[in-house]
């Protein structure tokens, strides 16, 4: 994970609400300089292409990110034709509806292409880390145009897959982004790419409550954007979850770039099925002899809430 010195990072995404309020952290620690936020891609997820493209350019544009550009990338999975995105818990526009029908804009694509680009690219010597914290068909795309992607990027952080307790929250197998293209993910995961998984093994353990909302400085700006998403992800989590507050999902993944301290990491191999009822489904194993030539992921199996929640509550109330 990353170091001392400033990272270069690459996110690929589909705002939503959690991913918006990831991208308010992010740019909270551009503007601390303690990471250069290189450029946001969208894809489709947990609502159309275009929405999600648009309410990346949005949160950045109102996080005073003007000049971070967006890209636009896959409007459906690798071989899946379905619409199932999770408008019911983020709303049409996918940000709750609370900012009106023409907010945003598009900046251009194509997503997978910029990937390649800035990771062949590197600035100074270093080479960029990726964040993905939606479906991976970007990200699968990127490799099939470049199979050296690996040894472009410092590391590949991802939001994805349950391995254990609690399950999935989009199947009971299955966590979303896995779901939503799980022959992105299988490719993505068998590759040789340096993958640290973040699963909802950890995300559901960090929840953000009302009074964590309420405490957040309500000033025009980013942290008055951010206590609307969190007040508008509470009362979804509650009317959809019955829970009281939010789950931090793709938050957390960011989180654990600024503080690498948050999550313990295992090695394990990471299998994803892409067959009949059980599509979206993974599995997170010890190396044996058969996986000869397999990359381990890491995969974060522990978080320290406490710690996780203070990162991401100082971050969305610290400007």
């Amino acid at each position: 994970m990353p170091g001392d010195e400033p990272i270069r990072l690459l996110v690929d995404c589909d705002p939503g609400i959690d991913d918006a309020i990831m991208l308010l952290l992010l740019a909270h620690h551009h503007r601390r300089g303690d990471l250069v936020l290189d450029a946001v891609t969208a894809v489709a997820g947990n609502v159309p292409l275009d929405k999600t493209t648009r309410n990346a350019r949005f949160v950045l544009d109102r996080a005073g990110l003007v000049d971070v550009p967006v890209y636009s990338g896959a409007a459906q999975p690798l071989a899946r034709r379905h619409t199932e995105q999770a408008v019911a818990f983020h709303g049409p526009d996918g940000l709750g509806g609370l900012y009106g029908p023409d907010h945003g804009g598009i900046d251009g694509g194509d997503a997978a292409v910029e990937i390649v680009r800035r990771a062949r690219a590197g600035v100074d010597g270093r080479r960029p880390w990726l964040l993905a914290t939606g479906a991976l068909t970007n990200v699968a795309i990127a490799l099939a145009l470049e199979p050296a992607l690996a040894d472009l990027l410092e590391g590949v952080v991802v939001m994805g897959g349950a391995f254990g307790a609690p399950g999935g929250n989009w199947r009971p197998w299955a966590e979303y982004n896995f779901y939503f293209d799980p022959e992105a993910a299988r490719r993505v995961c068998e590759s040789t790419l340096p993958i640290s998984i973040v699963p909802l093994d950890v995300t559901e353990r960090v929840v953000i409550t009302e009074a964590d909302a309420e405490a957040i400085d309500r000033r025009q700006g980013p942290s008055q954007l951010a206590a609307d998403l969190l007040t508008q992800s509470i009362e979804n989590h509650r009317r959809q979850m019955h829970l009281d507050g939010c789950l931090m999902h793709d938050p957390l993944a960011a989180a654990a770039l600024v503080d690498e301290s948050i999550l313990r990491w295992v090695p394990r191999v990471v299998d994803v099925c892409t067959e009949g009822e059980l599509a979206g489904h993974s599995f997170a194993r010890t190396a044996h002899h058969a996986d000869r030539g397999r990359r381990e992921s890491h995969v974060a199996l522990y978080v320290d809430v406490d710690r996780a929640r203070a990162t991401i509550l100082n971050a969305l109330g610290g400007d």
